[in-house]
Parts: C-alpha cells; sequence; structure tokens
C-alpha cells in the first residue's frame, strides 16, 4: 500500500474529518489533498469561526480518543493560523496528523484550502509524476524555514518546469526572494 493510500485509510478509519467537523469546515489539504504524499503527514485545515485556542483544547481532546499522541499546539506567526498536532502510530509508521484553525483567504500562505482549489485544477497526471519527483529530490530542502513542496508545486503547475536542473535554480531564485 503506497504513502498515499496508507494516508487516505487512516483518515477514514479514524473518521477524523466527521469528528473535526465539529469546530467548522473541514478540508484534507496539502499532499494527500493533491495526491502526492511522500512522507507520513496527513495536513487538515478548518475554516472555524471558534476562538482557536478554545477549538484546540477540544481538538487535543479529540485526539487524545483517537490514539494520537505527542501532542503540541501553537500560533503560527507568519500565517496567524492556529496549529495543532500529534502523532498517530500505524502498522509501525508514526504519521504526523496536523490541524490549522484559519479563516478563508485568498493568501495561501493562510489559507492550504485556497491554494488547493486554485491549484488542483492544473494537476495533470505527468505534472503529477513530475512533482513526486522533485519532491523525492528536494525533500530536504528549506525555503525561509518552509520545506520546498510548497515550491515544487507553483514551479511544475505555474512554471512548466521538466528538469531536476530547472528545479534547482528555480528553488534557488525562490530562497533568494525570502
Amino acid at each position: 500500500m503506497t504513502l498515499q493510500e496508507q494516508s487516505e485509510n487512516i483518515i477514514t478509519r479514524l473518521g477524523l474529518l466527521d469528528k473535526l467537523a465539529q469546530f467548522g469546515e473541514v478540508h484534507v489539504v496539502g499532499n494527500v489533498a493533491f495526491g502526492t504524499t511522500t512522507k507520513p503527514d496527513i495536513d487538515v485545515q478548518i475554516y472555524s469561526d471558534m476562538h482557536y485556542e478554545e477549538a484546540a483544547t477540544d481538538i487535543i481532546r479529540v485526539f487524545m480518543e483517537l490514539g494520537i499522541t505527542d501532542i503540541k499546539e501553537r500560533r503560527l506567526k507568519r500565517s496567524k493560523k492556529y496549529l495543532v498536532i500529534g502523532e498517530y502510530l500505524s502498522e509501525g509508521m508514526k504519521w504526523a496528523i496536523d490541524i490549522t484553525l484559519t479563516q478563508p483567504s485568498k493568501h495561501y500562505l493562510k489559507d492550504s484550502y485556497q491554494f488547493y482549489l486554485d491549484y488542483f485544477p492544473k494537476m495533470t497526471d505527468e505534472k503529477h509524476d513530475q512533482i513526486m519527483k522533485f519532491k523525492g529530490e528536494f525533500a530536504h530542502d528549506k525555503i525561509s524555514g518552509d520545506n520546498s513542496s510548497y515550491y515544487i508545486y507553483l514551479g511544475v503547475l505555474d512554471n512548466d518546469i521538466k528538469t531536476t536542473n530547472e528545479m534547482k535554480k528555480y528553488l534557488n531564485r525562490m530562497r533568494e526572494n525570502r
């Protein structure tokens, strides 16, 4: 079973989206939403009108009921989103489960679901394969503290980058501009 299939299985098995729906409008985002999962990580975003710290306390309770451990919470400085993270052990593998509380925004840093809505329609099988390749090659690259995945999506989906050398140059430009 691929990491993508495992991530979808965990979401279903835990009933994660249904259990989080009490906090607002729930969306799977990131790699799982794009079908490009290359590491054991599940990202969920909630548009919530609740006070974020209060919602986080209740999300932590849900996490504990589901067997999610090593739970942490914090406000993200740049985006103003609120993050609850935890680990879930499935078939001997530790999965990071990240829940962000936010409001709808046209700024992708603040709203990963808007990024998905705008960029997923650009995804083709060829672009999917390119993204998977580059995510493998540049998995450990950081750009201003962020992992390179966001920039890989932009490079492939907006700029039609196809070669490792082109992507390396593009990521270096992104680093210089941050």
